[in-house]
């Protein structure tokens, strides 16, 4: 099984306004969207008298909840086949007045797969440590609806499998009149910033751009870039507005650039 791949699909949305719960702002995944899953531990707080999902039976037992991505197994016998997980909230707080998220985008989650079939219904799923396959620590899940991430395996996996990482793209300010080998996309500066803040971007080939920023729920909220342009590296200017000319508020956005197959996906700040 864990030579089989593996896509992750980010299909959650979260509730637009949280509840409170448990003296917390809690945002949910809607349902019917993302997937179940068990929560099984948390490392702050306790989950059975703390955690605010309203399916939290208060017992500390494991139970379900809605996080925002799905895993499939792409090379299940009879096709690709959806399958089940867990998750543990490593650096989540509970405390009073603090907002929390099903799945934490900010910081870390820890995850295993379970290699069965999913189960959406609480009632019908059953939690079978036996069949956990890898662990996944998530960083920071900066996710964007409709993304996705693969994991492929050419060869079985043994003891002489090889695993290289490799850092993300920085732009190198010293070749800045040069034409760039590679897709990259910075950090924007200033970070935090109010009301401007810069993003500067590199693509080796000519072709359409899209550089969009987006809200912590996944919301389009200026679309800055879509466009053809040419080789180089690039500059744009975000003035804090949404496509009404609005003026949004406080908090963390996302900005994506997608240029035909390379995409990838920052944060910034805004802060007044």
């Amino acid at each position: 099984m864990l030579s089989r791949d593996i896509q992750i699909r980010f299909t959650g949305v979260y509730e637009n306004e949280p509840i409170y719960n448990n003296d917390v702002y809690y945002y949910r995944v809607q349902e019917g969207t993302g997937s179940s899953a068990w929560i099984e531990g948390a490392r702050l707080y306790d989950l059975g008298s703390q955690h605010p999902d309203p399916n939290n039976p208060g017992t500390g037992e494991d139970f379900r909840l809605q996080i925002p991505f799905e895993v499939w197994d792409m090379e299940a016998q009879d096709g690709p086949q959806q399958i089940d997980i867990t998750i543990y909230d490593r650096k989540q707080y509970m405390n009073y007045g603090d907002t929390v998220y099903a799945f934490n985008p900010y910081d870390r989650m820890y995850t295993h797969f379970i290699h069965k079939p999913h189960v959406e219904s609480a009632a019908d799923a059953e939690l079978d440590f036996n069949l956990l396959t890898w662990n996944v620590v998530w960083w920071e899940t900066n996710w964007v609806y409709g993304d996705t991430i693969d994991i492929q395996y050419d060869l079985s996996i043994s003891s002489q499998d090889v695993y290289q990482f490799t850092p993300a793209d920085i732009l190198d300010v010293d070749k800045e009149k040069l034409v760039p080998d590679h897709y990259a996309l910075a950090q924007n500066y200033p970070n935090p910033f109010n009301p401007l803040t810069q993003i500067k971007y590199s693509i080796p080939k000519g072709g359409l751009v899209e550089l969009v920023v987006y809200d912590v729920l996944g919301r389009e909220v200026r679309r800055l870039i879509n466009t053809k342009l040419q080789a180089g590296n690039h500059i744009a200017v975000w003035d804090g507005k949404n496509h009404f000319g609005e003026h949004v508020g406080t908090g963390m956005y996302f900005y994506r650039l997608k240029v035909g197959t390379f995409l990838k996906t920052r944060k910034m700040i805004l802060l007044k």
